[in-house]
């Protein structure tokens, strides 16, 4: 399942992502891009096995 919010300009400002396995196991992205911000990422995690 996804949801987006279109900016003034066209392109996708902000989305979100929710994914689900088959264990029903779920995890969530979301995305938030802004011209005018500083280029910078954070990745935040709980319990993950890699």
């Amino acid at each position: 399942m996804s949801q987006r919010k279109v900016s003034p300009t066209g392109p996708d400002e902000q989305a979100t992502i929710l994914l689900k396995n088959d264990s029903d196991q779920m995890a969530t992205v979301a995305l938030s891009m802004h011209s005018k911000q500083p280029k910078r990422a954070m990745i935040s995690y709980e319990k993950v096995f890699l």
